[in-house]
């Protein structure tokens, strides 16, 4: 005796187009994942790179040493500017500050690392982060 199967004749290859209507999404959602580590990612190395220049300039290394070592500090899959400075480079009002009366004897850098765009450097699409450190002057 024959058996009739009712309903699945109808539905031959459903399971792949709802694999296929549900992977744009899927490709979407891990895209931004990528990108959100990226930027933290970025935002701890920027941090590093900062800390790492002013604290070299603090000890009395000239300038173009302090911005060498903080870039170097960097990875290099990002673009890395560090700026060191005598005084406090960060605008007023942010972190970190120095107090008034102590900004002569303290030092600073700024570092900006450019986050490429999912990795792959997409031009106008890039990410900037940039952190400030400030360190007593002990030279």
């Amino acid at each position: 005796m024959r058996t009739r199967q009712r309903g699945h004749r109808g539905q031959r290859g459903q399971a792949t187009l709802e694999m296929i209507g549900i992977l744009p999404i899927f490709v979407i959602v891990l895209g931004a994942v990528i990108q959100l580590f990226m930027v933290g990612y970025a935002a701890v190395s920027a941090e590093g790179s900062a800390r790492v220049a002013a604290r070299e300039l603090s000890k009395g290394t000239s300038a173009s040493t302090a911005t060498r070592l903080g870039e170097q500090d960097a990875p290099d899959v990002f673009a890395a500017r560090v700026v060191p400075s005598g005084g406090n480079l960060s605008r007023p009002g942010h972190e970190p500050s120095v107090t008034a009366g102590a900004e002569a004897d303290s030092v600073s850098a700024r570092a900006t690392l450019t986050v490429p765009f999912l990795g792959i450097g997409v031009r106008g699409l890039d990410l900037h982060v940039t952190r400030y450190a400030v360190f007593p002057r002990t030279s």
